[in-house]
């Protein structure tokens, strides 16, 4: 890397986050409450053991209503489940652009690029929590 000129990218506590800058602000600060239908989204990913093996839910829930909106379920916790469960949501619910906050945690499933794009195609706000 040193002969090509590169870097790897890294995160030091007196730099804003260099990967992923919709980390910085968290406008929902624990506050899990919204005054409208499809204000604020919440979504986290649970596994479930089976017989089979372990079974991972993605579950999208609207503040206002309490009601789960997106709850695709696979054998793999990746990107693709987030997705997917971003995909369910925005079909069933087909919020206004800019209008919606989904908050999630710093999984590596939320951060990367491909649900950061969905997040971004949907019109959705994707802060992450602190």
């Amino acid at each position: 890397m040193r002969q090509a000129g590169i870097q790897g990218i890294f995160r030091r506590r007196d730099r804003k986050n260099l990967v992923n800058a919709t980390t910085e602000e968290d406008p929902v600060r624990r506050a899990f409450a919204a005054s409208w239908p499809d204000a604020l989204w919440l979504t986290d990913i649970t596994g479930h053991p089976t017989d089979e093996g372990k079974l991972y839910c993605a579950a999208v829930m609207a503040a206002f209503s309490r009601k789960i909106i997106g709850w695709p379920i696979a054998a793999r916790q990746d990107a693709g489940l987030v997705i997917n469960a971003l995909s369910m949501a925005v079909t069933r619910r087909q919020p206004e652009k800019g209008q919606t906050v989904l908050h999630s945690d710093h999984g590596t499933q939320y951060t990367a690029w491909g649900s950061g794009k969905r997040i971004r195609d949907s019109g959705l706000l994707g802060p992450m929590g602190r």
